[in-house]
Formats: C-alpha cells, sequence, structure tokens
C-alpha cells in the first residue's frame, strides 16, 4: 500500500504546562533513562533525523 508511519514517543517533555521543576517531575525523573526532561530542540532533531 505503500503507507509509512513514523511516530515519536518523546517522554517527558521540558513545556510551559509540564516544567521540569514542577512537582510531578520529583516523581518521574528518578525512573527516566536518560535522567532528564527532554526539551524542544531535543524533540525536533529527532523528527528532522527521521525525517530527513
Amino acid at each position: 500500500m505503500g503507507i509509512i508511519v513514523n511516530t515519536l514517543q518523546s517522554g517527558p517533555t521540558d513545556t510551559v504546562m509540564n516544567p521540569n521543576a514542577g512537582p510531578v517531575s520529583k516523581i518521574v525523573s528518578p525512573g527516566m533513562a536518560i535522567g532528564h526532561y527532554g526539551n524542544d530542540d531535543e524533540v525536533a532533531s529527532v523528527v528532522v533525523s527521521a525525517n530527513g
């Protein structure tokens, strides 16, 4: 069929509604593989590489 689907599961990302210093970060940060919240530049670079 020629249908290609690219998905991205970025995980916790630092945003206005989900700040990396917010109350939820203390709960989820210890379990994160990379050890920190992502940021928009990191997510954008993955999208560009995947679709480059």
